[in-house]
C-alpha cells in the first residue's frame, strides 16, 4: 500500500507503533459520539490487532501525519467493495477545525479514483455531524435523501464521471504524491 502526501499531510500506512494513536481514538467519547460507542481500552487494543492483521488493499488504512510535526493525528480508511469502497477518517481532537479531514480526504479520494479503478466512493455520516456535511459538500460528494432507520446514519457517494467532470473539486493543494 502507499503512502500519500499532501502539501501538509503524510497518510503512512497503518503499522504495530500506531497502537496509542488507534486506542486513543476509538475510546475518545467525544470523538465517538458521531461514530459508535467509544471501546474499552482493551476492545480498542484488540480491534487494532484485527485491523493490522486485515491491512490489504482492500483494507486500506492510513495515519494522518502532520508534516509540520511529525505527529500521527488520526486515521483514515478506504474499505474496497469490487469498483465501490467506502471512506472514514477520525481525527484528534487537537487537530479539529484546520481543513486537515478535508485534504486527507481528499487525497485518498484521488487516489481512489486515479490509482485504484474506484468507480463509487461513499461515507456513512450522522445527522448531527455537521463538520462532515461541510467536508462532503467541499469534496463533491452528494447525500443520498434518505436516512438508514435502523443505524441513523445518512450516506453520501461520488462516483467517478462527477469526479473526472470536474464536479468535485481537487482537494488540499491539489497535488497528490504517491509515495513508495
Amino acid at each position: 500500500m502507499k503512502t500519500l502526501r499532501t502539501t501538509r499531510l503524510l497518510l503512512r500506512p497503518l503499522d504495530a507503533c500506531d497502537a496509542t494513536l488507534y486506542r486513543n481514538l476509538y475510546v475518545d467519547p467525544t470523538l465517538m459520539r458521531h461514530i459508535a460507542e467509544p471501546l474499552s481500552p482493551q476492545s480498542a487494543q484488540d480491534r487494532f490487532g484485527s485491523s493490522l492483521r486485515q491491512q490489504s488493499e482492500r483494507r486500506q488504512q492510513r495515519i494522518v501525519v502532520e508534516s509540520a510535526s511529525g505527529i500521527g493525528i488520526g486515521l483514515v480508511a478506504l474499505f474496497r467493495d469490487g469498483g465501490s469502497a467506502e471512506m472514514g477518517i477520525m481525527l484528534l481532537a487537537a487537530a479539529h477545525g484546520r481543513g486537515f479531514a478535508t485534504e486527507a480526504m481528499a487525497a485518498v479520494r484521488d487516489h481512489a479514483f486515479e490509482q485504484e479503478g474506484i468507480e463509487l466512493l461513499w461515507i456513512r455520516q450522522h445527522p448531527s455531524n455537521a463538520a462532515v456535511t461541510t467536508m462532503m459538500q467541499k469534496l463533491g460528494f452528494l447525500p443520498l435523501p434518505e436516512i438508514d432507520p435502523a443505524s441513523g446514519f445518512r450516506r453520501w457517494e461520488l462516483d467517478r464521471q462527477r469526479w473526472q467532470a470536474g464536479l468535485a473539486p481537487r482537494g488540499g493543494d491539489g497535488a497528490v504524491h504517491s509515495l513508495k
